[in-house]
This record gives structure tokens, C-alpha cells and sequence, in this order.
């Protein structure tokens, strides 16, 4: 059952139930507003849509057309340099800066008992090339919440989309007492201002996932790292009920521990949002792809857009 309810001027949100399953999307950013097993809601969220206009924290929004860092704000393409905003230590590109998607007020384009779909025109800015139009699906079955993306351009384009939610398995506390499990041999090794350098292998050191491991058990916690995932396996975050798998078609994940979250408004479990309140699985290409040519990517074309899914199923802990 999908209702819609109507917030300020255009803002909606969108409530999905599917039996002890709720989730809520904002048309602000395309937001995934909260994910409800058994009334625990699992994603951070807030009350207000206006928390999440321009919210420092990217929460729950979709990302794009380019989400993760850009070295030097800037790359070429066919011949031609683009420049970007330095919205990231002054130096760097971040989730696209003002062309973000996430910054954005989606409309409703359809609607079914278990789905919504949104839709966006964005105009050129910010220095990516081309206006974009993007479909976003939200789909709610039997626990799991499959996010749909569609991107065109008029123009060539990097496309990096994703969902930066973050999830916290209990509900509330810190999250590095859960458990994560990434299937991944190599990750994406990365400087001081978090942009990578080269691809390394992951076997016996603390980017070692591939046995469930909790959290906070190495590096205090502190990641903010791509892995590059084997084709067609799950990651699998563990918390003391509940459990949340993710499966994705795209060839990394960035697992991101959230040490500088902060309170940005009223949440809506009530609890003060700091460092490590939660924790994000935003499935992507690799980071900085532009500047990288041994990196794995896409770029949209006139009359050829850009699709990918990501699933994210919430059950019992097994």
C-alpha cells in the first residue's frame, strides 16, 4: 500500500507498507526517509524536509550525476577540460557539488501499490556537461527496497549515481558494535584527502571483510573506503535483531562509517546524531574514474541513458 502526503509548496513524501515493512521517501532529493522492520527504523532520518536542503551530510539523498570525490575538481573529456566547484578541503569535488541530484525536488512520475517513481529535469551547472533526466524507483517487497536509477543526458557525461542512506541496524547507539561482511578481494586504496591512489588487495589486512566482522574492531571504526565487489555476491551488515543485505549491479560499494556525522535537525527516532550513528553502503563505480583510466566507470550519451539497481533487503538476523 503506497500513500502520498503532501508537506510544503511542491515537497511530498511517500509512505510504502508491505506487512512489519514501512519505508518513506521525500520528494526533497529523492530521499530515503526511513526503512521500518517491526516499527524499528533502521536508516537515520529527520522530521522536517528542509533538513535535508543542502544538508552537509548527503543523508538518505540520491547522489549525482557524479557521486565520491573528483581530484582537482576537474577532468577532460574528448579534448575538452571541465572545471568544477571545490566543495571538498577547498581542493576536491564532492557528490557534484551544486549540480548534485540530491539538492534537488523531485516530481511523483508514477505510482503503484508496492513503488514510486520520481522524476528530475536538471539543468547544466556546476560544471558537469549536459541537462539530465533521471528516474528514481523505489520499490518495497517482502523486505526488500530495490532503488532503480535512470540517467540521459543531452551531452556526454560521467555518470556515478547512488543513495547515500545510512543505516543503523539497532535503530539507535553506535554502530561499530555491528557486524559487516564485504565480499571483496581489493579495495581502493586512498591519500589524505581521500583520493584513491591505486587498487590493493585486501587479504589479511584492515580492509579484510570477507568474514563478518565487527566494525569497530580494527582502525576504531574510521573507514570511508571503495571496495570492489565479486560479481553477483552480497554484502551483509549484522545488527542484534536485525540484518540488512545489499546487492547491486554496479562493481564497488564505498563503506563509509559516518565519523563526521553530525545532528543537521530533529531525527526521527529522537536520538542526537554524532560520529558513528550510522553507516553508508553507496554502491558505485570506482571513485575519480575521470582522471583514471584503469578505473571503472560510464559515461551517458545523446539517446543512450544509464540504468542500474541496488537492492537493500532488512530481515531477521540469521
Amino acid at each position: 500500500m503506497t500513500k502520498v502526503f503532501d508537506l510544503e509548496k511542491d515537497y511530498k513524501r511517500i509512505v510504502i507498507k508491505d506487512g512489519r515493512y514501512e519505508v518513506s521517501v521525500l520528494t526533497q532529493g529523492a530521499v530515503l526517509n526511513s526503512f521500518k522492520i517491526d516499527d524499528v527504523d533502521v536508516c537515520l532520518g529527520y522530521k522536517d524536509y528542509k533538513s535535508y536542503i543542502d544538508c552537509p551530510s548527503h543523508m538518505g539523498e540520491v547522489v549525482g550525476p557524479f557521486a565520491n570525490r573528483i581530484k582537482d575538481a576537474r577532468f577532460t573529456l574528448d579534448g575538452v577540460e571541465y572545471t568544477l566547484e571545490k566543495n571538498n578541503n577547498g581542493r576536491n569535488s564532492l557528490h557534484s557539488g551544486s549540480k548534485s541530484f540530491g539538492l534537488e525536488n523531485f516530481s511523483i512520475a508514477g505510482i503503484s501499490d508496492s513503488s514510486v517513481t520520481l522524476a528530475l529535469i536538471s539543468g547544466e551547472k556546476g560544471g558537469f556537461p549536459g541537462t539530465h533526466e533521471v528516474l528514481v524507483t523505489y520499490m518495497l517487497s517482502d523486505g526488500a527496497l530495490t532503488i532503480s536509477y535512470q540517467v540521459a543526458s543531452d551531452k556526454k557525461c560521467p555518470v556515478n549515481i547512488t543513495n547515500h542512506a545510512y543505516f543503523n541496524l539497532n535503530g539507535k547507539g553506535d554502530i561499530r558494535s555491528q557486524e559487516i561482511m564485504i565480499p571483496s578481494d581489493e579495495f581502493i586504496a586512498v591519500d589524505e584527502y581521500l583520493i584513491p591512489t591505486e587498487i590493493r588487495k585486501s587479504e589479511g589486512t584492515d580492509f579484510d571483510f570477507n568474514k563478518s566482522t565487527v566494525i569497530g574492531e580494527r582502525r576504531d571504526g574510521k573507514y570511508d573506503h571503495a571496495f570492489i565487489l565479486r560479481d553477483g555476491e552480497q554484502v551483509i551488515a549484522k545488527g542484534e535483531k536485525y540484518q540488512l543485505r545489499m546487492l547491486t549491479d554496479l562493481p564497488a560499494v564505498q563503506f563509509y562509517t559516518g565519523a563526521y556525522l553530525k545532528n543537521e535537525g530533529e531525527s526521527l527516532s529522537g536520538e542526537i546524531y554524532g560520529p558513528h550513528s550510522g553507516f553508508a553502503l553507496e554502491s558505485e563505480f570506482y571513485p575519480d574514474f575521470v582522471n583514471r583510466p584503469d578505473f571503472r566507470g560510464f559515461y551517458t550519451r545523446e539517446g543512450v541513458p544509464f540504468k542500474t539497481s541496488t537492492t537493500y533487503i532488512l530481515e531477521d538476523r540469521v
